[in-house]
């Protein structure tokens, strides 16, 4: 098995867990309803939607869940669980309680139960897996009949798919609930926006290098052959690189520890957390400690700077555009990469343009056209020329802005291919089309010449120029049928359409 294999695998493994404690958390309420009555669900349910679409409520809950002490033994606990299984598919209660001697635990000094390391006595080991981590657990005393070596696995063990009947009930359930409760636009965006907001919280960098710590050393305390598993050594390697997948796992595992803490607290002490209103406050101070702390992480340069540069267009969804362009300015001070020059300078201009600074977005672009040389991609290089034109006609210059539009326009044909074409949700910011310089599969894909287009008239429409913009549809109806044809372009067929009956009454009218 080659490395790549052993890769995606583990891979395979971490969003088959992810998705898979959904699904325990329905089989649960099947099997135990008294527990989950009405208001758990509630309280469940209402918890996980504010913590992941509130960046003040869930900074406030990070801080509180973090300082208790039960919290992060727990956690610890938790986090064993998991590396075993991920390592071997199974685990026991004594694998996970520290050194114990097996034949005479009773004679032992028992763990304390807030003990900070999340060892604990097989037989309060055997309590948690059994009682309070019912949504990670999904096979329960298997193997032995010593109750003190009794195996388990959790959510991410793929092989036991098919050992409880009443996993499948509880996965039809979470079908049934995403079909029935598809998640809007504006659903998609508050979590991906507060997912991107996230990124500049110091503390919760630091948590993510002091778990990986702890990750690190829990997986050099394993035994025997698990070392040279396939599965620890690609582990091992995603822990070390601070890969995607590695903080899709922190994420899983410090999302589940919080909501345990919070679901473990009685109904008052839920409701007065819940009447919490924390004010979001973020500061130039967070973005330099973060900063630092991913500098000194290992991680790649250019992946800083892809993580950080998404918190951008947050920040300036929840209105602090100062901070966003203060951030922007410490990325590109920092970048060293010839082909994100471009990309940068794209998002930068557009943060100008929305918080209203329009003179040095014009001096900004104009620097940039003037050193960012034709060695960059051509369409980039023309999405440039576009906001250039942009700051040319918010700062009183519109004929000039006019020609280099059309411009661009008469040499649509050059940009050919196709590339993964996204535009931008985000409401009162950059609402711009990026295009990644990859390939893609088909199916995912615009043409360069409609992102293009598309560039062309969001432009015209920001600096109020409607007949342009006019002009720019009809191109699209006119030459690009077959790909408005398909299915995946209704929402944008549709959009263009409506689009084109307002410009139309304002070349009329003026």
């Amino acid at each position: 098995m080659n490395n790549e294999t052993k890769e995606e695998k583990l891979r395979n493994m971490i969003t088959f867990g992810i998705n898979r404690t959904a699904i325990l958390y329905n089989k649960e309420r099947l099997s135990e309803p008294i527990k989950y009555d009405f208001q758990y669900q509630l309280d469940h349910l209402l918890f996980q939607r504010r913590r992941s679409q509130d960046p003040a409520f869930f900074r406030y809950i990070f801080a509180e869940a973090h300082k208790s002490t039960n919290f992060e033994s727990k956690r610890k606990f938790t986090l064993k669980a998991i590396l075993r299984d991920l390592c071997i598919g199974e685990f026991n209660t004594i694998q996970l309680s520290g050194m114990i001697d097996i034949e005479s635990e009773e004679s032992l000094e028992p763990f304390h139960i807030k003990n900070k390391e999340g060892d604990y006595t097989p037989r309060h080991s055997r309590r948690m897996l059994n009682e309070e981590l019912n949504e990670l657990v999904v096979k329960k005393g298997h193997g032995e009949d010593d109750e003190r070596k009794i195996n388990y696995t959790t959510a991410f063990t793929m092989r036991y798919d098919k050992i409880d009947p009443s996993l499948k009930q509880g996965k039809k359930m979470w079908e049934d609930e995403l079909k029935n409760n598809p998640e809007t636009t504006d659903d998609i965006l508050n979590i991906s926006m507060t997912a991107s907001f996230m990124q500049i919280f110091p503390e919760k960098w630091e948590d993510i290098m002091h778990l990986r710590e702890i990750m690190t050393h829990t997986l050099s305390s394993f035994e025997g052959d698990i070392k040279v598993s396939a599965n620890y050594i690609a582990l091992e390697g995603e822990i070390d690189s601070i890969s995607p997948y590695f903080l899709m796992l922190y994420e899983h595992i410090n999302a589940i520890s919080e909501i345990s803490w919070f679901m473990r607290k009685d109904n008052s002490k839920r409701a007065s957390i819940f009447a919490a209103k924390p004010q979001l406050v973020v500061s130039k101070a967070d973005i330099e400690k973060t900063m630092e702390i991913l500098k000194n992480s290992g991680i790649e340069n250019s992946m800083v700077i892809h993580l950080l540069m998404q918190a951008t267009d947050s920040l300036m969804h929840y209105g602090f555009s100062d901070i966003a362009i203060f951030l922007m300015n410490k990325l590109i001070a920092q970048n060293n990469d010839f082909e994100l020059a471009v990309e940068m300078a794209l998002e930068f201009s557009a943060l100008l343009r929305e918080a209203g600074k329009y003179s040095e977005m014009l001096a900004f672009t104009e620097d940039a056209d003037r050193n960012l040389d034709s060695q960059q991609d051509l369409f980039v290089l023309a999405l440039l020329k576009i906001r250039y034109a942009e700051a040319l006609a918010f700062n009183g210059r519109r004929n000039d802005a006019i020609i280099i539009l059309n411009e661009m326009f008469s040499k649509r044909d050059q940009f050919t291919g196709e590339y993964m074409a996204s535009l931008n949700l985000i409401k009162n910011t950059s609402n711009y089309v990026l295009t990644e310089n990859k390939k893609v599969l088909k199916s995912n894909t615009t043409p360069i010449r409609v992102s293009l287009l598309l560039n062309l008239i969001f432009a015209s429409l920001r600096i109020k120029e409607y007949c342009l913009a006019e002009k720019y549809i009809e191109e699209i109806f006119n030459t690009e049928n077959d790909f408005l044809k398909k299915e995946t372009s209704t929402d944008m067929f549709l959009k263009l359409s409506e689009t084109y009956i307002y410009v139309i009454r304002k070349c009329n009218s003026t």
